[in-house]
């Protein structure tokens, strides 16, 4: 029997547990989510329309 057999299961099992709280990180919706994303939008929206601020640099790095 392979001695390390309980450790590889314990390291997969983290592995498991890492890639759940990255996907619920990911996924994680609600009414605070929903309104930080809104406001990010409504900020990148004016800042492009006034051709400064963040959104204006990126367009430049970009072209």
């Amino acid at each position: 029997m392979n001695p390390y057999a309980n450790e590889e299961i314990a390291w997969l099992r983290l592995q498991d547990l890492q890639r759940e709280a990255e996907s619920r990180r990911l996924t994680a919706g609600g009414p605070r989510s929903s309104a930080m994303a809104a406001l990010r939008r409504l900020w990148w929206r004016s800042s492009a329309t006034r051709g400064s601020g963040h959104a204006a640099e990126h367009r430049q790095k970009l072209a």
